[in-house]
């Protein structure tokens, strides 16, 4: 069963230009229709400006749709009001490509993560709300003592950990990560992927991984959609990258960085 569907999805910006000119539209995502199973490890790779972020942003209801639909559980997304959308934004979380940014600097992390258990009320009580939030913290590879730090106190490693803890706090059905580990170096990023495929095992996580780096998508992603220019033009699973049809996935191929001329060789074939 689909537990998100997108339909024909269109997100346009109109930039303003000379008054004489008038107003330019430019077409983020056109078009775009796709499904993920409730469970599945789904991936938007592409590059810079292709539109994977906005149509993201779009699924989490950050950005309107100029036309099209997006359903979530078979609910279209867009009529929800009230109750029913707060408990939508409950059950579909992100984390940000820059964690950082995403957190506010005057806040303790015990407060960062004391947010989302209060806006929605996970628990009834403050003792259980903190034992909530230090059980989430062990279950991301930290301990309590950064609960008093600021994020600015905080390694790129361990900021990673903390928007991951915050948006696992409400237990949701669908996380989206945007490009959640292209700022940290190598030896972190598979620190967080590991730690990513832990709680999914524990959780059972449906995810939607956004990322330009082609090299990672067969260890985190069952499925990968290919974007171009605002446009899906590819579908396949992850293991099958190399053998993908359209150009644009062989000019992305042929453009990812290898370390040795035998991979270099394989995915030009």
């Amino acid at each position: 069963m689909s537990l998100l569907v997108v339909e024909n999805a269109c997100c346009r910006y109109r930039l303003h230009s000379h008054w004489l000119a008038g107003h330019k539209e430019v077409k983020a995502v056109e078009k775009v229709s796709l499904q993920i199973a409730e469970g599945e490890r789904f991936a938007l790779a592409g590059e810079s400006g292709s539109g994977k972020s906005t149509l993201a942003r779009a699924i989490l209801l950050l950005e309107p749709l100029a036309s099209g639909k997006i359903l979530f559980d078979g609910a279209d997304i867009s009529a929800l009001k009230g109750k029913a959308q707060k408990n939508y934004r409950r059950q579909v979380q992100m984390v940000f490509q820059d964690a950082y940014s995403s957190m506010n600097p005057r806040m303790q992390v015990g407060e960062i993560l004391a947010e989302p258990v209060r806006s929605f009320a996970l628990e009834e009580n403050e003792a259980r709300a903190k034992k909530r939030i230090s059980s989430m913290l062990e279950c991301c590879g930290l301990y309590a003592k950064v609960l008093a730090r600021y994020p600015g106190e905080l390694s790129g490693g361990e900021c990673q950990r903390v928007a991951l803890a915050r948006a696992l706090l409400p237990q949701p059905r669908l996380v989206v990560f945007d490009e959640a580990t292209s700022s940290l170096d190598v030896t972190l990023q598979n620190q967080i992927l590991g730690l990513l495929h832990q709680v999914r095992q524990q959780m059972n996580l449906t995810y939607l991984f956004i990322t330009h780096n082609l090299a990672m998508l067969p260890h985190v992603a069952d499925r990968v959609g290919i974007m171009q220019e605002g446009r899906l033009v590819e579908v396949l699973p992850a293991h099958q990258l190399t053998q993908g049809k359209h150009s644009y996935t062989q000019k992305l191929l042929a453009a990812a960085p290898v370390t040795h001329p035998k991979d270099r060789r394989a995915l030009s074939k």
